[in-house]
């Protein structure tokens, strides 16, 4: 639950990203922007269903106060890092943009380790040290992905689009880890898909045919 909550506000970060890129970039936020945000965001809520909303386990109450601002931060900070990317545009290659964002996290992450002086710890089977190294692959491969589409479409359309992986980690764990799932986390998934189908299609139709809504 306390995991939910956190995710919960990092998935807020589309919001961000359209005020920052609207009043940095000049982008249009329009009606279908806002509307995806909300509906995904609800739709989300509903998926990791945070304390705050549905209720808080004991773990969650055990926990300080300010703990649920941090996840916040990170999404400002990551509305600010995506606007700053798009900013960018072309004008670099978006692997030459990825290349410096995983030195950058190298850097980061190992000053974070030492000060909370966390323990480095290897994997002893094979197996663990395979799929930390696909974990790693796939992670790079979204970045580079997300860093192309920041370079080609407006950065808010881009991070609502990305917020399909939600929906794809919730599928995930009902048919591949057989996680149990209920109503209302189906009908998040729902509106997270409702939300990214229609600023995909809205865009779509900016492109070809000049509509916008």
């Amino acid at each position: 639950a306390v995991v939910s909550t956190q995710s919960t506000g990092v998935f807020t970060a589309p919001l961000f990203t359209g005020i920052v890129a609207r009043i940095f970039l000049r982008e249009k936020y329009t009606i279908a922007h806002v509307f995806s945000t909300v509906v995904g965001l609800v739709g989300i809520t509903m998926i990791a269903k945070p304390g705050f909303v549905f209720g808080a386990r004991k773990e969650e109450t055990e926990t300080e106060w300010w703990y649920p601002v941090i996840p916040l931060l990170a999404a400002i900070f990551l509305a600010l890092g995506y606007c700053v990317q798009r900013s960018i545009g072309k004008a670099v290659s978006s692997f030459t943009v990825s290349f410096y964002l995983v030195i950058c996290q190298i850097i980061a992450g190992t000053i974070f380790n030492f000060v909370s002086r966390a323990d480095w710890v290897i994997p002893e089977c094979h197996l663990p040290r395979l799929l930390l190294l696909i974990a790693a692959l796939l992670t790079g491969t979204m970045f580079a992905s997300l860093n192309r589409a920041l370079a080609l479409i407006p950065a808010t359309t881009a991070v609502l689009i990305r917020n399909l992986d939600t929906v794809l980690a919730y599928l995930s764990q009902v048919f591949v880890f057989g996680v149990a799932t209920d109503a209302v986390s189906i009908g998040g998934a729902a509106l997270v898909m409702s939300g990214t189908i229609l600023i995909t299609l809205t865009k779509i139709l900016d492109l070809t045919c000049g509509v916008e809504f």
